[in-house]
Parts: structure tokens; sequence; C-alpha cells
């Protein structure tokens, strides 16, 4: 199964390398020429010719095989044989000897395209042309009679739309008139006379020539009058206003603008709200000539805009106003190109066009208009998406781009080959992934080597299995199937095939072999983007590492849901501005209703806001009324049957008209700057009632107390000072402020009062301190405010602020001396600032005022939202992927998403989403369904869906979390070292970290290892659980070994680690089979002696106490006894005591077959056989590596301790477990042999006096038993206890033996042992008859860990001297055992 994994990458290789193939070849085909290369080098262009004049239509191709050229008139074909006055040219061009006009029944005007067409490759058509008759319409305007005085200007109109533009010449009198310096032709035909005089009167027209047509306008009087000295002053009127005009870019456009009034008003230019510099020497803004005109050279896509022309005397100031789009042409920002497929595959054809307006995009293939299908899609704006390719795809293919300015197509040639996954609907049928690359085969008739007959290869997995669809939705299916039967060791993919029924273009999806069901070989995959209501047929094959393909299951029918009968959405919707209040909404009926409609839902909101408004409407049309002024609106539409809402349109936006602000100029402050000037500042209206665009501000001001009109001074609307000069000194004024839009000109303010000073100020010293210094915070920003010093003879020059972060003057700024507020910004959010405020002038800087305040907090930017997603699901496929699903409750019922709307789907692991910087991944989706790949297994995962549409979003949804699947371990073990131990050359430790990407919870290990890293003989060692250290015994020493490992879960082993080796040490003088000793160092011996004088101290404490007692006791006269023998039935509750304390207290611990001690040498376990008063442990009973045998330390039993059950003996190493047959040891003393718990998986052997297998060991005398696979160095701290000295000859016993005593549990951890079992037999001395103890079969349920001990195995001591530290505590024992027994009269 491991080895399944590593297919999958094989198989993304064979994949890449197989793309790389293509590739290749597909740019080596246009290196070679396999490319046609089929495009035009010369297309047709616009062409106007006279009437019955000859005309040329030039078009060119090239290609391979060469091109042939044909043409079309309005879609339709030329037939040149039928007409002689037109033909085509060899070079392909289409020649008029003459051309009939529009009036002619075979007029020769419309649009024509010429078509090259290239046998084998397609046909591409080019850009259409149109050929037009030239004709002189009607005069737009004409001139009109027109009164001046002398010195003023006269205008004359004459312009009329015609291609190419008329020539345009003037008349005065019936003679040519001859232009002065005075006089100047504009190019839209007017004509301009500045500085008029009485000799200019007369009759004046135009006349209009263009090719062999003309015509002349009607005639106009100009009348001059006599300018007198003392004239009265007239405010400024227009004799001429710019027009709104629509030009390319390149262009030159002018917009002409005259005005009279006297005095003599001076005319200025502003583009939104601004004034254009006409003296940059860099400006394309230009005069025309002498006139005030306005002329833009080389126009560019900035020049957009809404233009103004102002005409201002001291009497008033009057705006006229254009506004001028500019066109830009379609460009290609990303071209399709030519493109190699499979049949099968889906292919996505880019082409991504920029211009102004909008270009119109569609596609042709071969020339024909694409029609948008559901195989045939239009994607990510303008990309074709062909799902499904079939050979008949193949050709070229044209994106094609139009707007008012232009039109432009590019070509691109697609070829479609037999597919690369030959995949027959016959389940025999296979094919390779090396004969796909070298050639595509046809379907189930190309055999390659190693197939038979059949045409089934012999390693060729079987069909899939069980293929069904577990969800079916109306717009996507969830698939599920499990593995084939057979051959199925190294498959690496699957590929699901799906088409509609009766459909010929099959889809293909891909799917990584991973498990997806605990414990099954199940995978699971989701189709998505079906069509609603459909049939689908399915099928699966599957892919091995080494490219063979497999069968492929039986076609199984899939049907989605229907959608509910829901209309579409309406058509041609149109939203027109009627006032600056109001919209006219219009729109057509859905094309698809079956189910009558009742009803109209309109939403419209402003752009920017979340609050959304709904109308219920029955017509077609609605005014919406009580709209803001100069606003934009967002506006779409659904139609509503009996089933509910249908389909929304796209949204429709649309700006009411401007109007005149609602309310004057805002913080309005009037101040003396010298004797004669004045200087105003001014804050504009509020946005809100703006009603458009500002453009400029009108001062009106007059002395305070004097009758008469008041001045006007203009400024622009960007500006927020403005200085009134050449005024008297110590004058009050009286001052107010409007602002001006397009429309006219909003309230003014109430009047302002200011008198200029009596005298110019003194700058010998420096200014005073500023006053009224305020601050007000925000989050990231500081407005500062202050008055002037109270001083104002004094010359001030301007103001320093200063400001920093607890201190001031870190960061400072300089503004002017009419600023008296100042904006600090880039700041950081909730921290303290001081702010400091001088005055300065020429002398220097006043004394400072400070401020301290502190920025607010952050604060969560509160956006215009949508409506949250609900019900997001996240459901489990593999242990890789999660489909994820919500429901959009603004959608209809059918969950179907018209417009531009799409999702975001954030997620993350548990872990972390619950640390204090989670980091997220995020995707997009256009469908309320989403599949997440490349997910980790094992692990838990939460996501969380928000909507986004536009600038809108809504909040983050709910958080759905889940578990993907475990897998198997896709790393092997990290850090794998080997430990030798000096003093045991047959033993090293394993250590090692656990695999990095796990993909579930480590079950084990398996290590392996050997002499030969070449042969196949490896030694095992299973390690359960999630160990990390294990120690192998019984090796060779000095001897090379090779090993390696890998780690498992319940998925399956994972991946190999790399092979290493290490050498035993050597024995240090012992021979192979020499044992190796006592168990115990001299470090542990100590510590079993003195706990054993001390537990012997403490038992001779509690029998001198008992003496005590019972001399106390009421003298009774003693029964008779017979001497040497203890009368149970005489005395039944007396007992010598139990020589162990406080076993009363020991807890058991559960054992887990499947578990393994944490400890390193506990993992080991073997049988034990007892030869000759000794325990010996076998070896492997093949003799694996020559692994020798050597004999174990020698213990004693529990039972022979005086415990009354082996669970009491908190040393032993089974402690639920009876005690086995001892044997005698050195000086007559009894031991036993060790005994320890074998491996789960093996079966337990042998009998301690029960049943045939209830006992878990064998000890059979002088023969070893077989180990089951490995050995345990778990010591027993133990000893025997020697029995009393007889107290008379008579009635001998054996020596040393203690009766088992069965008694209840005495705590709720205790295993209950097997009823039925008591005593020892002691018939034929201590081992029985047989040599066998026959005491009870116990069920090994715990076994302790004592890493002390195990230590102690590492070190031992030599047989004499442990010998005669056991007889020096067998000697204590003996006289406490005496005391004992004289003490019960035993």
């Amino acid at each position: 199964m491991s080895g399944r994994r590593r297919g999958g990458g094989e198989w993304l290789v064979v994949t890449c390398v197989t793309l790389a193939v293509c590739l290749g070849a597909g740019a080596a085909a246009d290196k070679d020429g396999k490319w046609s290369g089929l495009s035009f080098s010369v297309q047709p262009v616009d062409t106007v010719v006279r009437r019955r004049g000859p005309a040329w239509l030039h078009c060119k191709a090239r290609g391979q095989p060469e091109p042939t050229l044909t043409w079309h008139r309005d879609n339709s074909p030329i037939d040149t044989t039928s007409d002689s006055r037109r033909y085509v040219l060899p070079n392909g061009t289409l020649h008029f000897t003459w051309v009939n006009g529009p009036r002619s029944e075979q007029t020769d005007e419309g649009i024509y395209h010429c078509q090259a067409s290239s046998p084998g490759v397609g046909t591409i058509v080019s850009t259409g042309a149109r050929l037009s008759i030239v004709a002189l319409p009607k005069f737009d305007e004409q001139p009109q009679d027109m009164t001046v005085f002398e010195g003023e200007r006269a205008r004359f109109p004459c312009a009329l739309a015609s291609t190419p533009s008329p020539t345009i010449k003037w008349f005065r009198n019936s003679h040519p008139l001859e232009l002065d310096s005075r006089m100047t032709r504009l190019p839209s035909g007017a004509l301009e006379i500045e500085n008029v005089a009485t000799t200019d009167e007369g009759e004046y027209y135009c006349q209009a020539s263009s090719l062999d047509k003309s015509k002349v306008s009607q005639q106009a009087t100009l009348n001059v009058e006599e300018a007198y000295a003392l004239r009265d002053t007239q405010r400024p009127v227009f004799i001429a206003r710019p027009k709104s005009a629509v030009g390319k870019v390149g262009d030159n456009i002018t917009l002409d603008c005259a005005a009279n009034g006297y005095p003599e008003p001076t005319v200025v230019w502003l583009k939104d709200g601004a004034t254009i510099d006409m003296a940059d020497l860099d400006t394309r803004f230009l005069f025309f000539g002498t006139t005030r005109s306005l002329q833009i050279i080389g126009l560019k896509q900035e020049d957009k805009g809404t233009y103004m022309c102002r005409a201002e005397n001291r009497e008033d100031s009057v705006d006229a106003v254009a506004h001028i789009q500019v066109q830009v042409a379609p460009r290609f920002v990303k071209q399709p190109i030519s493109t190699l497929a499979y049949e099968k595959e889906d292919v996505e054809l880019e082409c991504n066009v920029y211009g102004e307006p909008e270009p119109t995009v569609y596609w042709l293939k071969n020339g024909e208009l694409l029609v948008e299908t559901e195989y045939f899609q239009i994607v990510g704006g303008n990309n074709l998406k062909i799902l499904g390719l079939v050979r008949e795809d193949s050709g070229m293919y044209q994106c094609v781009a139009h707007n008012s300015a232009g039109d432009t197509q590019a070509a691109a040639q697609l070829r479609v080959l037999k597919s690369r996954r030959s995949m027959p609907s016959d389940p025999t049928a296979t094919t390779t992934i090396s004969t796909i690359i070298q050639g595509i085969p046809e379907r189930g008739s190309y055999l390659p080597e190693g197939q038979d007959s059949d045409g089934v290869h012999p390693q060729a997995p079987s069909a899939p299995r069980l293929l069904q669809a577990i969800i079916a939705s109306n717009r996507f299916i969830t698939l599920a199937w499990h593995e084939p039967e057979f051959n199925n060791d190294h498959i690496v993919g699957y590929s699901v095939f799906y088409r509609q029924e009766d459909s010929l273009r099959e889809r293909v999806q891909n799917v990584s072999a991973s498990s997806s069901s605990e414990g099954l070989d199940e995978y699971k995959t989701q189709i998505s983007d079906l069509i609603p209501g459909s049939n689908y047929m399915v099928r699966v094959v599957a892919h091995t590492s080494n490219g063979l393909v497999g069968a492929s299951t039986e076609d199984v029918r899939v049907f989605t849901k229907p959608d509910l009968d829901l209309p579409s959405a309406p058509e041609n919707l149109k939203v027109v501005p009627t006032s600056p209040t109001s919209l006219e909404v219009t729109w057509s009926p859905p094309r698809l209703a079956r189910t009558p409609i009742i009803g109209y839902t309109m939403f419209y909101m402003q752009v920017g806001s979340a609050e959304e408004h709904e109308v219920e409407v029955t017509g077609t049309s609605y005014d919406l009324q009580g709209l803001d002024q100069f606003t934009e609106y967002s506006v779409w539409l659904t139609a509503v049957n009996g089933n509910g809402r249908g389909d929304a349109t796209p949204e429709v936006t649309a700006r009411t008209f401007s109007d005149v602000p609602s309310k004057e100029p805002q913080n309005v402050t009037v101040e003396a700057a010298s004797s004669e000037s004045l200087i105003i500042r001014w804050e504009p209206p509020p946005t809100e009632h703006q009603n458009g665009i500002i453009t400029g501000y009108k001062i009106r001001y007059k002395e305070r107390g004097k009758s008469g009109s008041s001045k006007t001074r203009t400024t622009d609307g960007n500006r927020r000072l403005f200085p009134l000069t050449e005024l008297k000194k110590s004058t009050p004024y009286s001052i107010k402020l409007a602002a001006l839009t397009v429309n006219g000109t909003g309230p003014y303010t109430q009047s302002k009062l200011a008198e200029t000073f009596a005298n110019d100020l003194d700058e010998n010293r420096v200014p005073d301190k500023p006053v009224s210094l305020k601050a007000v915070a925000l989050t990231d920003h500081i407005r500062v405010r202050w008055q002037p010093p109270a001083q104002h003879n004094v010359m001030l020059r301007g103001y320093t602020i200063g400001w920093g972060p607890g201190v001031p003057d870190i960061y400072s700024k300089i503004v002017d001396s009419k600023q008296l507020n100042y904006i600090i910004d880039r700041l950081e959010p909730n921290t303290e600032y001081v702010i400091s405020l001088r005055a300065f002038n020429s002398v220097g800087d006043g004394q400072p005022v400070y401020e301290q305040v502190r920025t607010r907090p952050e604060e969560e930017e509160i956006a215009p939202t949508l409506e949250t997603p609900v019900g997001v699901k996240a459901v489990v496929l593999t242990p890789f992927t999660v489909a994820l699903q919500w429901t959009d409750t603004t959608l209809n019922r059918n969950q179907y998403i018209s417009d531009t709307r799409y999702y975001t789907v954030r997620y993350t692991t548990f872990s972390s989403a619950s640390s204090s910087s989670p980091r997220f991944r995020y995707i997009n989706a256009t469908d309320v369904t989403c599949l997440i790949d490349n997910l980790k297994p094992s692990t838990v995962y939460e996501f969380a869906v928000k909507t986004i549409k536009g600038k809108r979003e809504s909040p983050w949804s709910l958080v759905a979390s889940n578990t993907t699947l475990v897998a198997r371990p896709s790393s092997p073990p990290r850090d794998v070292t080997v430990v030798t131990i000096p003093d045991e050359p047959s033993t090293v430790i394993f250590n090692w970290q656990p695999p990095k990407q796990n993909n579930g919870k480590i079950t084990g290990y398996v290590i392996f290892y050997t002499t030969d890293p070449t042969g196949s003989d490896w030694v095992m060692e299973n390690v359960m659980g999630d160990r990390m250290t294990f120690t192998v015994r019984g090796l060779t020493p000095s001897t090379q070994y090779f090993y390696k490992m890998h780690a498992r879960n319940v998925k399956g082993f994972g991946p190999y680690s790399s092979v290493g080796n290490f050498t035993t040490l050597p024995a240090a003088g012992k021979s192979i089979g020499e044992p190796p000793g006592w168990f115990v160092d001299k470090g542990s011996l100590i510590v079993l002696v003195i706990a054993g004088v001390a537990g012997a101290v403490t038992l001779l404490g509690v029998f001198v106490a008992l003496t005590l007692y019972c001399r106390r006791v009421k003298t009774e006269p003693r029964p008779s006894i017979v001497v040497g023998s203890c009368s149970k039935s005489n005395k039944p509750d007396v007992q010598p005591p139990d020589l162990w304390i406080h076993h009363d207290h020991l807890e058991l611990k559960n054992f887990d077959k499947g578990e393994r001690s944490n400890s390193p040498n506990h993992a080991a376990i073997i049988n034990h056989t007892v030869v000759g008063g000794s325990t010996s442990s076998s070896v492997y009973s093949d003799g694996t590596l020559g692994r020798p045998g050597y004999s174990m330390p020698q213990f004693s039993s529990a039972g022979s301790q005086g415990y009354n059950s082996p669970a009491e003996n908190p040393y032993s190493p089974n402690p639920t477990s009876s005690g086995l047959a001892g044997t005698m040891g050195p000086g007559g003393t009894p031991l036993e042999g060790l005994s320890l718990p074998p491996q789960p998986s093996q079966t337990l052997l042998g009998s301690l006096g029960g049943p045939s297998g209830s006992s878990q060991y064998s000890t059979i005398n002088g023969e070893g038993s077989n180990t089951l696979g490995k050995r345990s160095g778990n010591p027993l701290r133990s000893f025997s206890v020697p029995a009393p000295p007889q107290s008379a000859p008579t009635t001998p016993q054996p020596k040393h033996i203690v009766a088992v005593r069965p008694q209840g549990i005495t705590s709720p951890f205790k295993k209950s042992l097997v009823p039925g079992s008591s005593g020892l037999s002691s018939s034929a001395g201590p081992a029985g008859p047989s040599g066998r103890w026959t005491g009870p079969s116990m069920r090994v349920d715990s076994l302790p860990e004592h890493e002390e001990a195990n230590e102690a195995l590492l070190h031992g001591y030599s047989t004499e001297e442990l010998s005669q530290e056991m007889a020096n505590l067998e000697g204590l024992m003996k006289d406490l055992s005496a005391i004992t027994a004289n003490q019960f009269n035993c």
C-alpha cells in the first residue's frame, strides 16, 4: 500500500512529462511550420468615394498552405462573376470600376469583410470596412444676425457633420472673405472676429465642400454700434458656448468659447473644477489663435472630463460647461494562442481586450459565429472554454472585439488529437502512457506489447468496483467507488469520465489514489458545473505507476436534480437619469418563461452603500423618485412567477443629474493681510449638499455702508483661500461666498465683516504666541486648529507645528501665515502625542504653545455588507480533499448565480485557528460549492465563507469543521540512531523521531536489520505503540549490521528510511556462550541489602510488640500440643504473621495486548526453562544470525516469599500470574525461574496445573523452550524466605515450602485469581513428581515497569559475591523465622 502512495507522485511525473512532450511538440510544430500561421497582413479600412467613382478595398493573408481569399458584404458572399463592375485582383484586393449610390437598386454601400481559407486548417475573417458614398447633410449650425459694440467680438457659426470633414469657405457681401489678423476660422468652421470695427459690417455666409459636393449656408448680418466712453457696466454674456465632444485617442479637439461684456471679461478654462495652466511649456492645452477657444492637441484618455469656460469681469462671472469623452479602439491585452489539445480534455482560449467604451467581444470558429452553449462557454471575462473536446473542434478560432472607436481581431489554431488516455467503453481494452506519448491509438485497435489477444495487459488493473453516485444535486454530483479487484497493488490514480447522455463530448477529471474511508479502499470525488435536470453517463478507470491504464467500469447513469421552474432574467435593462432626483428604468420580459410572469422585483441602492431598497413592479418600466442629487445608483431586476423569483439581471449603474449646491461653504473666515488686502478662507459645502462637482466659488464684496452693487471675484473649485487686493486702507468690507456647480450658483453665506489695516505691519520683533490651540484626535490623525497672535501689528510669516509621541518637536511642519488649521496624519492609534505651535517671521520664532492629546484606539472599519452565507457544510471525500457547500439566501431557490458575485473560502487547521496568530488559506469560488484539495490527512480543519460583490462583502459565516481521513504515513521515521552498550556487545538501542508526515496516529514501527543488505534475509523487530526507542539483544559481537525501519498506522505502512549501518562492540574477554552473570551491580546490591536489613528490623519490632501484647492477655491454661507440629484444628485463628507488609495497598495496571511498555527493555518477551537449578533463555529457534543463548539471573517467586498471590508482590514480573516451580539453589536456597508474558500475537503454551492451554508459560526440565521472538530484562526484586527451624525431630517437613492462601480481593484494582487453585503439591518434593509446579493457573493482566531494575541488568556481580551477601541475609531471616515459630508454639 505504501508503494501506491509513492506511485502517485510517479503518476504526476508521468503526466507532467507527457504535458511537456505535448507542449514541446506544439512549440516545435510552430517552429517547423506545422502550425499554419494563418493570419492577415493587410485588412480593409473604411473608404468614402464619390458617386460612380472607383474604389479599392485591400486585403492580404498569409499561411501554409497558401490561403484563398473571398469577400463578403453585410455577411453575404459577393458574386464577382455576375457583376463585371467588381472583381478580385490577384493580390486579393476587391476593385470597383464604379460604385453605385444608396438610391441604386444594387447599391455598393455596406460593411465588407475579407475571408481567408486554408485547406485542412480553417478559415478566418478580417475586420469590417465600411464603403460609403460622399454626401453633405444639412447644416447643424448656420450664421445668425448679431449686433456688437466696437471693440467687442463677433462670431458666426458654420457646422455640419460629414465624413470626411468638409472644407469651409467664408464670404462677405457675396465676395470671398480675406482673413486678417483679427479674424480666425475655427476647426468647427465658425468665423470669429475680435476688436470689431464699423468696417466689418456686412452680409456673411459660408460654403461647405467635400469631393464633388458643396453646400451654401444662409446669410447673416453684422451690425456694429459705436462704443461710448461712459458705457454702463455689463456682466459677461456668451456669444459661443462649448459643445460636448467625443474624440479618439490622438485626435485634436477644439472647444469654442467667446463672451462679451463691459469691462471686457477675461476667459479662463477649468477641467473638473481646476484651472488649466495655459502657460506651461509642455502643455497640450492651447488657445486657438487669438480666440479664447480651447484646443487640445493629441487627445489622451486622461483628458476625458468636464470642461468649463468661465468669463469674468468685476460685475459677475458666468460659466459654460462641456464634456469630453475619449474613445479607445479595442486593443488586445492578451491574444489567443495556437493550442494543441487532446480529446475529452477541456481547453480555454484566452482573450483579454481593452477599449473605451467597453468593447463587445464575440468568437468565430472558421468564420462562423459561436453561440454559447453548455460546452462552449465564455468564462473569465472573454475567454472561450470548450468542454469535452472532440476531433471536430479543430480549426481556426477568432476573438473579435468591437466598439464605436473601431474593431480588432486575433486568430489562433486549435488542433485536437486522439485522446492520450485511451479509455474505451470496452472494459478489456487498455493502453499505456508510453504508447500515448509515441502515438495515440484508436479505441481498442492498438495492442501494446505484452497484451494478450483479448487486449488485456497481464498487469493492468481490472475495472473499479461499486461505482455509484452518493450525492446528486442540481449542479454537482459526488461519486464513490472501490479499487479494482485484480492488479491493484500499484494504482496511483483514477480518471473519471462523464458526459451527457446522447452526447459524444466526454470530459475527464483525475483523482489521486488516496484511501478515503476508514478501513476501506473506497474513493470519492465531486464533479461540478453540471446542467440541472440532465442524465450523465459516468465511468472510471485506474492508472498504475508503471503507466498502465486499467479497464473501464460500465457506464453508470446519474440524473442531476432539475431546477425549479423559475423565470430567466429580464432583458435589455436600461437606467436613464431624468432629473437630479429621479431615474427611469425600462426592461423587456424574460425570453424563457414557461410559467406566467406575475410581476417583477426591482432592487436599487447607492453605490458604496450597504442598504438595499426593494420595489414590487408589475409593468416593464418604472420611475425611481426621491433620489439624491448627483448620486450613482445600482439597479437590478428579477422576474417573479408562482414558484418565486427568477434569475437576476446584471447590475446597471446610473448617476442622477447634478444640481446647484443646497448649502453654502462652511467655516468662512476673513482677516486683514495688509492695509490694502484681505484673506478669505473657507471649506466646501457638506458632501451630501454639494449636488455635483464644485467648479468654483463666487465671492461678492463691497465697502460696508456704501450703496451700490457689490463686486465679484470667482475662484477655482479646488481653492480654499483667496486674497482680495487693491482695497482701501482702514476700510471695513462686507464679504459673502457661494459655491458653484455646472448647474449654477448655490446659496451665499452670511456677510462677513473685516477691516484693512491702517498701516502695514511691523517686522522688527518676533510675533507673539498663537492663541486658542485645540487638537482633536482620531484613530490615525489629529486635527489642529488655532488663532493668530492677539497682537496684529507684528508681521507674521507663518507657523511651525511640532509633534511627537510623548515629547514634542520630533517631527515638524511649516505652514503659511494664513493657515489656521492642519491635519497631522500617519499616527499610531492609542498613543499620547504632544503638539507644539509657534509663530515666526524674518526675525525668528515666537513663544510656543503646547497641547497634549491621545489618538483613539483602532476600530474595525465597517464596510458595506451583504448577507452572510449560511448552512456551511464540510464533507470529507479523501484524506486530502473536502467538499464544501453552503447556501446564499440572496439567491433564488435554484441557487443560480447570474451576477458578478463570488465567494471567498477561508480555511485553516484547528490548531492554527486556536493560536494567537492563525495562518489562513483562501480560495475563491463562483458557485455555492467548492472542492478544497491538498489538505493534510487526519487533521481537523475549520472553514468559513463570505460573499463578495463589487466593493461590498458579507461577514464571515459560522465556522464549519471536519477531520480529514487517515492515510498511510508519507515519510519515514526521522533521526534514526543506533547506540551500543559498552558492557553488552550483543545489545544495541535504536532511537528515532516520528515521521514528519505521519498522516494519523502511529500505531507501531518495524525495524529491519541484516548482515547482508543485498540479500532478502532481514530480521524484523516489531515495535508496538508510539515508542521512540527500542533495544535489540542477542547480536553477534564485532559484526557490521545494516538496518532500516518504517512506521505504520491504521491505514498501513509508510516508506522505509534510508539504509544505515552499525558495528557491534567486541566481546570483552568473554566467550560468546559464557553466561552474563548476576543481574545486579554493586550499587543495586547495597540498596537491596539495606532494604532487607531495614525490613528485618521492622519485623523484629513488630514481633516484640506482639510478644508484649500476648503477655498482657488474661492468663488461661494452654491446651496440650504435639511437639514439633502446628495444629490448625486446635487453634484455627492463630497463624504466623505475613512477613510482607502493606501488600494490600498495591494496585495493578491494565495491560493491553496491543501495547508495550514505554521502557525499551520491556518489549522483549521470552519463555524460560528451568535447567539444573537455573533459568536459561532460549535463542531463536532457527538460530538466526547465530544469536547466542545465555543463562538468565536466578529469581525467587512470589510464592516462596510468603505472598498470598503473585499479584501482591510488587516486584514480580507478572503480578497476576502464579509462581513457577522452584529449584534448589546453592546452600539449599530455593530459587525459581523468571517468567514473563509472551507476545499477544502468539499462542500461549504450557499448563501450570490447570487445563491445557490455560497456562501462559512452558517450563520443561532440561530443554529450552521456543522463544517468542524477544527477550525481556525485567528484574525481580524478591528473595526466598527460609523455613523456620524444626522444633522436634518428629514429623519431618519439606524445607521452605509456604502454602498459598487464597484470599479475597483487597483492592478494587486487583484481578481476581482463577478459582479452584489452592496450595502446592508436596508429595514428591518442591517441584512435584514431574518436575512441574502444579499451582493455580493465572492470566497475565499487567506488566509492572521498573527502569532501575532494567539498569541493573546492564551491570552484573560475580556469583561468589552475590552468594555471600545472600547467605548473610538468609541467616538473618532464619533467626527471625525461629522467633516467630517459638512465639506461636509451632
